[in-house]
Formats: C-alpha cells, sequence, structure tokens
C-alpha cells in the first residue's frame, strides 16, 4: 500500500512552507492510501477507459527489501495547523483535468 503523490502538491506543500521558520524531517504525501491495483483502477477510471484488471501479489527482488505498507502520515504538517495535502484521488483528478 501507498499514497501517489503529485510533485506539484509536494511543491504547493513546500511553497507554503519555505516563508516559515521550519526545522527537521516532515512527510508530505497526498491524504489516503491505496494498493498499485486500486491506483490503477482510479487512473483508467478517469481516463474513461476500462480495461480487464486483477489485483495481483507483488514479487520484489530480495536484493532490494521494500515494506509491503509504506504509508507516511504528515503528522508534523498536521500537528503545526499547515498540511495542505489533498486526498490523492482528488489530486489523481486535479493532474488528469490539468492534461
Amino acid at each position: 500500500y501507498t499514497t501517489p503523490t503529485s510533485t506539484f502538491c509536494v511543491a504547493k506543500q513546500i511553497g507554503m512552507m519555505i516563508t516559515g521558520e521550519f526545522q527537521g524531517v516532515f512527510h508530505s504525501t497526498c491524504e489516503g492510501e491505496c494498493s498499485w491495483y486500486e491506483f490503477a483502477v482510479e487512473i483508467f477510471r478517469l481516463k474513461g477507459l476500462s480495461p480487464i484488471l486483477s489485483p495481483s501479489k507483488t514479487v520484489f527482488d530480495p536484493a532490494f527489501r521494500r515494506p509491503v505498507y509504506s504509508v507516511l502520515e504528515n503528522q508534523r504538517l498536521k500537528e503545526m495547523g499547515i498540511n495542505t495535502l489533498l486526498h490523492w484521488k482528488e489530486s489523481l483528478e486535479c493532474y488528469h483535468t490539468e492534461k
């Protein structure tokens, strides 16, 4: 599981923070979470396409260990009241309509 996040959303968050006196590490990802399958389904839905898709297990090369669940939380942004990131579906829709 992951949170698809557009560079536009991250750039907007950074732009808002760059004028402040923020220090340390901040996670900046869109809200929500999905599997890669759910992400693909949403992309095709926005494009008006209906391919036959089915979820599958992702197999990673053991030399490159990766967590199955890699969703980050914008905890510090939220605690400071400066989280501007959209839900990933809303962000994807914005990206789709901008193209």
